[in-house]
């Protein structure tokens, strides 16, 4: 997963009978159990920063010698989908299938329909948090002194959060993790409050 496997509350495991299945859960770099963590020191983003989607998949590998398996199937989802295609794509001979779920390559046009504010037309609930998201930006711009952005570049958008997320803005880093964690989620006692940081999610 893209999150920490904790975050997920053993919901992926429930996608196979454990019974019958050896299931694996990993948590990529910097998440959950994995060291360091960003969740225990937001600071440590900045050691993260030039991570790539190859050397991820290389952890995945190494861990499946290290257990022991022989080939496995690979499940992913969002993010997670990416993340497989590209070890089953360099790793076949360990692939003994492959499942995905919400499909997320990271494309320019998906980016643009999760990171613009013309995607939201029309849904006052996401353009709203949209705007939250902007307006962290817009600030960091203008304390800058750069340009203010506009609103539907997604690729200078998601550059300021990288820049603020690197150095540690932890009001920034929340407000990414409330806005993406809103956009999937449609029940409001698990949604969050982009605004007000929440102590028992976030790391000091």
């Amino acid at each position: 997963p893209g999150q920490a496997v904790a975050d997920y509350h053993d919901g992926n495991k429930r996608f196979f009978d454990a019974k019958r299945l050896f299931v694996v859960e990993v948590d990529q770099r910097g998440t959950g159990n994995s060291q360091p963590s960003v969740r225990e020191d937001y600071h440590n983003m900045k050691l993260y920063r030039d991570i790539s989607i190859d050397m991820i998949s290389s952890d995945y590998e190494i861990i499946r010698e290290y257990l022991g398996i022989e080939s496995w199937v690979v499940w992913g989802g969002s993010y997670g989908s990416t993340v497989s295609l590209n070890y089953c794509m360099r790793y076949p001979q360990s692939c003994t299938a492959l499942l995905l779920r919400g499909i997320y390559l990271d494309t320019k046009n998906e980016v643009k329909e999760v990171y613009t504010q013309q995607a939201f037309e029309g849904d006052r609930r996401k353009t709203a948090l949209f705007d939250i998201l902007l307006q962290v930006a817009q600030a960091d711009v203008k304390k800058a002194g750069e340009p203010p952005l506009d609103p539907n570049d997604a690729e200078r958008l998601m550059q300021v959060y990288e820049r603020m997320i690197t150095r540690g803005d932890k009001n920034a880093i929340w407000t990414w993790h409330a806005f993406e964690n809103n956009l999937m989620e449609d029940d409001p006692l698990e949604q969050l409050d982009p605004l007000v940081i929440d102590p028992t999610d976030f790391a000091e």
